[in-house]
């Protein structure tokens, strides 16, 4: 409205007062002027007409009273009479406030007239930001309204979460990357050895278990020969040293005879399965008697130490000559060839000193009935030696020299074989025996030999005059068979003769052979040579 001039007003104003005061006015008849301008009525129906007095009909032409009149009225709580929301006081009278959809300049940065403090314009009427402690609806994941980027809700309003590069409070570690081989897993967990991923350049491996005999140590290092844990499935054993020669290899399976290696307790280890050679397959060194023949160094070996079986304890075939006596080969074996020393040289049993060349008795036994050295004499003659009356002879029997009373004339003998013979010149009455124990081969059919005599008396007896050749029991001295004895009518002077006689039934049997000279009449001499078995 137009401002009216100062004097038309104040006529105005009077008049108006005046007719209201006639008519009764415009609502309750009260005229007033309130800073300088009249009013219609004070905003109320005060006439009861249901209608506020500045909307009576009455009042029409008045000035408008109200809201928007530039004076405060009855429930405004202002009025400065312009349309401008953004000053203090609103359009509706009302004194501007956060909240009522209307930003007041220089006050407020927004007003969206709602109580919702979650989207654009907050409720204290500043616009909604990161950091305000807010969560803007569709614009922020979280707002804790501080600067500290490790809690819950990082400073950019995002919440916190592992992998955004910001280490919170739950993580041990946040690198922003999805590398989960790095120092930081992609689970924010610092890398450690046992978390089942490989940290490059750091680990060698790792499988996330406790078990640390697998193909992965429980350091992260890769099982191995030598580490001092026993691989399940790869490994028999694992001491962790370089020691091959102990109870476990280097290559990590138990030590073994045959591995190789010389370990304690074993004196040889060459490695193979040959049997035969300087090392056998139990690890002992070969020897002989181990029962292993060993090519090139043994004939044979049949584990024992008997000499009577087919391999001597040499360890070489049982051969005659080799000092051991073969059982079903051999029946006697002396290591020589001696043939005089009661076996051959084809390991068959002889009589020893059987044709005297010893120019001895040995192998002989020689008994005498009497203690008398001049009755008899045991003497050893050779075939170019002739033995006269009364010469003195060496008796072997009695180990003195006696004198050959016997002989009439001298005694002159040619040996049957060699040089050497045996005899006996009786000077008394006595029994003489020259014997020798023989074990008889079991293939022997015939004992031999040379022998001559001379019986002074004339004539034999075959109880007190005789010369008898005999097989006795070694055992109880029975005779157990005569092969030659002298008897009545017999020649009573025979020269060196040879003689033989059937042994076989004695076969495979230890004999003695007996020589018996029994003179009790009168001086008796014998001469023997060439005892052999056939």
């Amino acid at each position: 409205m137009r401002p009216r001039p100062l004097v038309t007003w104040l006529g105005s104003v009077t008049l108006a007062l005046t007719l209201g005061a006639l008519a009764g006015g415009c609502g309750d008849g009260s005229i007033g002027v309130e800073s300088g301008a009249l009013a219609c009525s004070d905003g109320v129906d005060n006439d009861g007409n249901g209608m506020i007095d500045c909307e009576s009909p009455s009042c029409a032409g008045e000035r408008v009273c109200g809201c928007g009149n530039g004076r405060k009225d009855g429930v405004e709580a202002c009025d400065d009479g312009n349309a401008d929301n953004g000053d203090g006081c609103t359009t509706a009278c009302a004194v501007a406030a956060c909240g009522d959809g209307y930003v007041q300049l220089g006050v407020e940065a927004c007003d969206d007239n709602n109580r919702d403090d979650a989207d654009g314009c907050r409720n204290d009427c500043t616009f909604a930001r990161c950091g305000d402690g807010v969560v803007a609806a569709g614009v922020e994941g979280c707002d804790d309204g501080n600067t500290d980027d490790t809690d819950a809700c990082r400073t950019d309003c995002v919440p916190a979460s592992c992998g955004d590069g910001a280490v919170e409070e739950a993580e041990a570690c946040d690198d922003g990357n999805a590398d989960d081989t790095d120092a930081c897993r992609s689970n924010c967990l610092a890398a450690r050895c046992g978390d089942g991923v490989v940290q490059a350049g750091v680990e060698a491996c790792d499988d996330g278990n406790g078990v640390d005999s697998d193909g992965c140590r429980n350091d992260c290092t890769v099982g191995r020969c030598g580490d001092g844990v026993v691989r399940k499935g790869f490994e028999n054993c694992d001491d962790g040293n370089a020691d091959d020669a102990d109870d476990c290899r280097n290559d990590c399976t138990f030590a073994r005879c045959g591995d190789g290696v010389v370990r304690a307790g074993e004196p040889c280890d060459d490695g193979n399965t040959d049997d035969t050679d300087g090392c056998r397959n139990n690890c002992e060194l070969a020897a002989c008697g181990d029962g292993v023949i060993q090519v090139g160094v043994e004939e044979c070996d049949d584990g024992n130490d008997t000499g009577t079986d087919a391999c001597t304890p040499m360890c070489t075939q049982a051969v005659c000559g080799d000092g051991y006596v073969a059982k079903k080969l051999e029946l006697c074996d002396d290591g020589n060839t001696d043939d005089d020393d009661g076996c051959s040289p084809t390991c068959q049993p002889t009589l020893v000193n059987a044709s005297f060349e010893r120019e001895d008795y040995s192998g002989w036994v020689l008994r005498e009935s009497s203690a008398h050295p001049g009755y008899g004499v045991w003497g050893i003659g050779t075939s170019d030696d002739a033995i006269l009356p009364e010469q003195p002879i060496y008796d072997h029997h009695d180990q003195v020299s006696v004198p050959a009373y016997c002989l009439a004339a001298p005694l002159q003998v040619t040996a049957a074989d060699g040089v050497s013979y045996a005899y006996n010149i009786q000077g008394g009455p006595e029994e003489h025996r020259m014997s020798q124990d023989i074990a008889l081969p079991p293939e022997v059919t015939t004992l031999g030999w040379s022998m001559s005599y001379h019986n002074h008396w004339g004539a034999f007896d075959p109880s007190l005059q005789y010369l008898a050749v005999q097989l006795r029991d070694p055992s109880s001295d029975e005779v157990i068979a005569t092969l030659y004895k002298t008897d009545n009518g017999d020649p009573t002077q025979v020269p060196m003769t040879a003689f033989e006689a059937d042994i076989h039934t004695f076969a495979g049997t230890t004999v003695r052979i007996d020589v018996e000279m029994q003179v009790q009449l009168d001086c008796f001499d014998g001469e023997f040579d060439a005892f052999a078995l056939r």
